[in-house]
């Protein structure tokens, strides 16, 4: 039985990864579009339910994850036309409902990057929720999509990790197609019907601008930061993805960088004494901090940093040395994201908006965040964890700017353990959307009889281009003491949905 399950799997799963392809570059709603979507649904439903059998059989987490993701996109995906046309049925509110419940358990109980899933699923099947509601004013369009482009994902996810999962590094694996997928998403939606969809993606913004924007617009709010995306070389053979931005005018780097083959997900700054402008060199100095192997060991350092920059247009070109590596090459390209904001704010946009949402009540809103984190013990150089899902649930105040959340984390501290807390935190200033925060916490060892509170000191801040955003980027650092043992978490980048505007 299963050699026949894993026969039809793979048959079905090779024909959804070509046919998918005919929808999206064949004209939309034409003959071709129409049955190549249709194959593409079928060969799905083959693929998810093989999946969630193989995985029952063999107890393969990862591909339970993924079918039951992928069936409730193609679900979705097939009936937004036919709900649009007449109205939600019973059981399209049955299936959301067990879609959210399902998304809730995996990120309760999935190991490492698999908690993506649940946090996908639960988003998308409450979202949908609301949207039946209200089906009369929903574009149907766009979340057919974006549901279709999800269970392609989803596809080439599994793909990826079962035949790359030995050669790459497993973050790019997970998230990569996620990352790749949702642009297209933004990109088709707008093409389609000239409006983005809300979806969780770092690159979301009101409006896209040429990098420098500062250069001719002043040191305003929403000039502060631009986003950067690119590749890295170390010592030639050592290939990294980077994911940061430049910060204060021009002067400042952030950035997080994903090896593809080695491991050690290293987090740096990097100043630049003069502006980066375009058709001009700038030298910078920076800090990192990175894992290396030593001795069999696993060793926690902060190599120094130093090179020259090349700004051509949005392309950023740098070469540089440090005290860990001997050279570096690196290409990133810079866009503006929060430019948009500024002039919707100078239309009165967001003023209407935050009236808005003032005579709905939702300034005020349920909050939910996910973001990568590694954990470190302060008194030594050791990592605890290199990289685990922090996630957090919980509500805003607007007019007290305070948070509250539950959190949740797992990693290793001696053994695998899984901490479930408190936190409180207040809004202390904003600058220049850096809006900073300072709040105290308070976890529970799931795992440990006694002593098993802790307590804990948070710090931060959010990217916050105005004050009514449905999301905002964070960065948190938690000081706690566990088992007599000082600990550092940093959380890296985490997104933070507000729900009341979200939805």
């Amino acid at each position: 039985m299963y050699s026949i399950l894993l026969f039809v799997h793979i048959i079905a799963g090779s024909f959804s990864l070509i046919i998918g392809l005919v929808p999206f570059f064949s004209r939309k709603g034409g003959k071709k579009h129409r049955l190549g979507g249709n194959l593409f649904v079928y060969s799905m439903f083959i693929v998810s339910i093989s999946a969630i059998s193989i995985a029952v059989m063999k107890q393969l987490q990862f591909l339970l994850l993924i079918g039951l993701f992928s069936s409730y996109m193609i679900f979705l995906g097939k009936r937004s036309f036919k709900i649009k046309k007449s109205h939600p049925k019973r059981v399209d509110y049955i299936i959301s409902s067990v879609a959210t419940v399902i998304g809730i358990l995996l990120i309760v109980y999935s190991p490492g990057y698999l908690k993506i899933f649940g946090i996908l699923l639960s988003i998308f099947a409450l979202t949908d929720i609301k949207k039946y509601k209200n089906h009369k004013s929903c574009n149907w369009q766009n979340i057919h999509i974006a549901r279709m482009i999800g269970a392609y994902i989803s596809t080439v996810t599994a793909f990826l990790v079962v035949n790359l999962s030995g050669e790459l590094n497993g973050l790019l694996l997970w998230l990569g197609p996620s990352v790749i997928g949702t642009a297209v998403i933004i990109y088709w939606s707008r093409k389609s019907v000239g409006l983005p969809i809300v979806i969780l993606i770092l690159l979301s913004s009101y409006q896209y601008s040429p990098a420098q924007v500062y250069i001719n617009g002043g040191k305003t709010k929403h000039r502060f930061a631009q986003m950067t995306l690119g590749l890295e070389s170390r010592n030639i053979i050592e290939p990294r993805i980077l994911i940061g931005g430049t910060h204060f005018w021009g002067h400042a780097d952030f950035y997080l960088s994903i090896p593809l083959i080695t491991k050690g997900v290293e987090t740096g700054f990097k100043y630049y004494p003069w502006q980066i402008k375009n058709n001009s060199f700038s030298p910078y100095l920076g800090i990192s901090a990175n894992v290396i192997e030593s001795n069999g060991k696993e060793k926690f350092i902060t190599p120094l940093l130093i090179g020259l920059n090349y700004c051509t247009g949005n392309n950023l070109i740098e070469i540089g040395t440090s005290t860990d590596y001997l050279i570096n090459l690196t290409y990133k390209y810079s866009f503006d994201t929060t430019i948009g904001v500024e002039n919707a704010t100078k239309s009165g946009y967001i003023h209407n908006l935050r009236e808005h949402y003032k005579k709905k009540g939702k300034l005020n809103s349920i909050t939910f965040g996910a973001g990568f984190s590694s954990v470190f013990l302060t008194s030594s150089d050791e990592l605890l964890s290199d990289l685990y899902i922090d996630l957090s649930a919980g509500y805003y105040l607007y007019y007290q700017d305070i948070q509250f959340n539950l959190i949740y984390r797992s990693f290793e501290l001696e053994a695998k353990r899984k901490f479930i807390g408190i936190e409180i935190l207040k809004y202390l200033f904003d600058y220049n959307g850096f809006a900073f925060f300072s709040g105290l916490n308070s976890s529970y060892d799931l795992q440990k009889s006694l002593n098993n509170i802790h307590y804990g000191l948070t710090f931060g801040w959010d990217i916050r281009p105005s004050d009514v955003d449905s999301f905002y980027l964070r960065t948190n650092v938690r000081f706690s003491k566990i088992q007599n043992k000082q600990t550092l978490e940093v959380n890296f980048i985490q997104l933070v949905l507000f729900l009341d505007r979200l939805l």
